[in-house]
């Protein structure tokens, strides 16, 4: 059913469900994972001092600025929480905006730092989260712009963040301590992680510059495609068209009702087969294709297109394929084949249900 509705109206792809859940829960996810960030990390700034806030804020020169990185963490996370109805780009633009900051606070006293490493290890750090800042701006705007750079640092950052968990447990003598000792490294590398599976959304990526274009070829291609195995066979082709001219092979109607004929084919697809009732109502010369799972019953999730003309792609002995039109030009597309293909391709349906 799905494949002859993409014919003429859209393509909707169908993600599995764990990835319809992730997206469904995609706020709580975001701002869970900042939460455990920071009471995670805030535990591993006081265990160097003995877990006394007071010597923290007394004695470390960088303690105001690390207090307002976690403040800010919170309140974007219960932010995000509270909003409930933020369409993706504004959640992510808060995660975005918020993260890139507080990482700058917590950590830009790395560029100060006399060691190379350190030193680098801010630069690197600030870069990216100056261009995550800049993205989250586009982001809260409704522009998904910087999407793939900041992909690509997020996985950068998860790459580092690994590689450096991986220097310590190489040179522990207990591996599991380290581990739990660096588990603000996880962390760390859990929230650039999240931040790039959640960049690869639908909602993120037809927001994109090439999401819009990839959106309307796909929206043209619907309107006059055909999925490879959307046939209808010749034969019945022929009694179709005699829809358009004299009804042969059509079935009179003598119910009263507005309709005069109606023929009914089973439609071929990749995945099932689906019923079209074709009618042709009294005083009009369209023909109406009704498309459902099943004809019988009340027809709620029935699929109409009323055509008032057709044409042939090609005129050779190939496989050809056939376009209904409507009156605002919209089309409805089937493959024309031989009555044998189309016995296999009902066979293969049944095969694979």
């Amino acid at each position: 059913m799905v494949d002859v509705l993409q014919n003429f109206t859209s393509i909707s792809e169908k993600p599995g469900k764990f990835v319809i859940m992730a997206e469904k829960h995609l706020a709580k996810i975001l701002a869970v994972v900042m939460i455990l960030y920071v009471v995670v990390s805030f535990e591993y700034t006081l265990r160097a001092y003995d877990y006394n806030l007071g010597d923290f804020i007394h004695f470390s020169p960088f303690s105001k600025s690390t207090l307002a990185a976690y403040f800010l963490m919170v309140v974007a996370a219960f932010t995000i929480l509270y909003k409930r109805d933020l369409p993706t780009t504004k959640v992510l633009s808060i995660y975005l905006l918020a993260l890139s900051i507080s990482r700058i606070l917590a950590n830009y006293s790395y560029l100060f730092n006399t060691s190379t490493m350190y030193f680098a290890y801010g630069v690197l750090l600030c870069t990216v989260s100056v261009n995550m800042f800049f993205t989250g701006l586009f982001f809260f705007k409704g522009i998904a712009r910087n999407r793939d750079s900041v992909m690509v640092t997020s996985l950068l950052m998860v790459f580092v963040y690994v590689l450096l968990l991986s220097f310590y447990l190489h040179y522990a003598v207990d591996a599991f301590q380290t581990f739990k000792d660096h588990l603000v490294i996880v962390f760390q590398a859990l929230l650039y992680l999240v931040l790039f599976m959640t960049l690869d959304t639908y909602d993120v990526h037809v927001n994109t510059d090439t999401g819009r274009v990839d959106a309307t070829v796909r929206a043209l291609r619907a309107r006059t495609g055909a999925g490879e195995k959307t046939a209808i066979s010749d034969s019945e082709m022929k009694v179709i068209a005699n829809g358009f001219g004299n009804m042969t092979g059509w079935t009179k109607v003598d119910d009263g009702g507005p309709v005069e004929y109606e023929y009914r084919v089973i439609i071929s697809m990749r995945d099932s087969n689906a019923e079209m009732l074709l009618q042709k109502w009294k005083g009009s010369e369209k023909i109406s294709f009704t498309i459902a799972d099943s004809l019988d019953g009340s027809l709620v999730y029935a699929k109409r297109f009323l055509a008032c003309r057709y044409f042939y792609d090609s005129e050779d002995e190939s496989m050809r394929s056939v376009r209904f039109v409507d009156e605002d030009g919209n089309m409805l597309r089937f493959h024309v084949i031989s009555l044998e293909e189309v016995e296999m391709l009902h066979e293969e349906v049944e095969n694979e249900l």
